[in-house]
């Protein structure tokens, strides 16, 4: 939000910055959210649903926001994803809750153990269909954040 209000390169970049060290977490934290739903071995699609998912947002994104960046300038850009995500703060408040698997639940109070890692060889893990489809979906996220800044969205300002 800051950004929008921002009137040097040297403000722009501290907030670019401080927006960066935000974004550092928000894997790990919406996976650690997402798997207090799932037992552990159950994982891999809520994992890939995640991962498909910020594929999904950069697809939405660039037509969504050059549309409203051309009409307003590249400060309504930043003031509308800061509205979405004051939303979705707000619906997460309101309707987010740990999960039934998420650590320190009930289980804990039982006494039942907790989950241990089941081991195995590198070779093993570097194989597994987790690690591959993590691999692929990765791939195809970043794919499409470079098709984005390198031709979706010069191709939808100068020719839209």
């Amino acid at each position: 939000l800051p950004i929008a209000f921002s009137s040097s390169f040297t403000l722009i970049l501290l907030c670019r910055i401080l927006l960066g060290a935000g974004e550092g977490p928000a894997l790990g934290a919406t996976l650690n959210a997402c798997y207090g739903f799932f037992p552990s071995e159950r994982r891999s699609l809520p994992t890939s649903v995640v991962l498909a998912g910020a594929t999904v947002g950069l697809m939405l994104a660039g037509p969504l926001l050059v549309p409203l960046i051309d009409t307003y300038g590249w400060r309504a850009g930043f003031l509308g994803c800061s509205f979405l995500g004051l939303l979705w703060l707000v619906a997460w408040l309101i309707l987010g809750a740990d999960g039934p698997y998420a650590p320190g639940k009930a289980d804990a109070m039982l006494g039942v153990p907790q989950e241990r890692s089941a081991g195995g060889s590198t070779i093993g893990f570097w194989l597994d269909r987790a690690v591959i489809g993590a691999f692929l979906f990765g791939m195809a996220g970043y794919w499409v954040l470079a098709f984005n800044i390198a031709w979706a969205v010069p191709y939808l300002r100068t020719e839209l």
